[in-house]
């Protein structure tokens, strides 16, 4: 019998983006080797983070992080029945590195921790069960037709 969440799946990669970024950011921290400079690491990572970001590898999602904690996951229609996004909170931890993201589906909470960078203009979100990071650039303008219905 499958798992009650293995449609969730997809939700693997946009961890697994979320955690690269931050590595970048937590090497700098150890670096200037003190936990001050680690939460301050955190803190831009967590600024870098908010906004629009579209998943253009290994899938394509529209996903919005908002300053205050929560975000929203835009899906296509089918993609989990009838829902048309999915909304839930992310964190950083003090590492600089790692985002936490909770979602809430049919009464069930989801945790997803990934390791998060910035590669350029890019976003990458390593989860460690996961084949291959997801890839992410900054979305602007309108959302797609494709999570309009």
């Amino acid at each position: 019998m499958a798992h009650p969440l293995h449609h969730l799946a997809w939700l693997r990669p946009i961890a697994l983006a979320a955690s690269l970024a931050l590595c970048g950011l937590a090497l700098q921290a150890h670096a200037q080797g003190t936990p001050a400079a680690a939460g301050a690491v955190a803190q831009d990572t967590a600024t870098a983070l908010q906004g629009w970001w579209e998943e253009y590898s290994p899938s394509s999602n529209i996903v919005q992080f908002l300053p205050d904690g929560t975000l929203k996951l835009y899906l296509k229609k089918g993609e989990i029945d009838e829902l048309r996004s999915l909304d839930g909170t992310w964190k950083m931890e003090s590492d600089g590195k790692t985002i936490e993201m909770l979602f809430t589906v049919r009464g069930r909470t989801l945790t997803r921790r990934a390791e998060i960078s910035f590669d350029g203009a890019e976003m990458v979100i390593n989860e460690k069960k996961a084949a291959r990071p997801t890839r992410h650039r900054r979305h602007s303008g309108q959302l797609p037709e494709a999570y309009l219905w």
